[in-house]
C-alpha cells in the first residue's frame, strides 16, 4: 500500500496523460526530487537504498552476540577489520 501511495505522490494531475504520459506519471516526482550533487543519478529507490545502508551499518557496528548467525558474526569481523586498516 505504501508503494501505491508513493506512486500516486509522483503523479502530475495538471497534465493530461493522453497528451504527455511521462509528465503525468513522473512530473511531480521530478519537481520534488533534485539529483544530489554527489550522485550521478537518482531514482525512487535511492532514499530506500540510503536507509538500508544505515540499517546494515548499524547492524555491523553492533557487538557480536551469541544469538547472531555465524555469517552475521563473520560479516561484523570483516567490517571491523576494514575500519582498522589505517590504525
Amino acid at each position: 500500500l505504501s508503494t501505491a501511495a508513493r506512486i500516486e505522490q509522483s503523479l502530475d494531475y495538471s497534465v493530461n496523460p493522453c497528451d504527455n504520459l511521462y509528465q503525468f506519471a513522473c512530473g511531480r516526482w521530478l519537481k520534488e526530487n533534485v539529483i544530489p550533487e554527489d550522485k550521478d543519478g537518482f531514482n525512487t529507490f535511492a532514499p530506500l537504498v540510503d536507509q538500508i545502508d544505515i540499517v546494515i551499518k548499524n547492524l555491523l557496528e553492533e557487538p557480536q552476540k551469541p544469538t547472531d548467525l555465524n555469517s552475521i558474526n563473520k560479516a561484523k569481523i570483516l567490517y571491523a577489520s576494514c575500519l582498522n586498516v589505517g590504525k
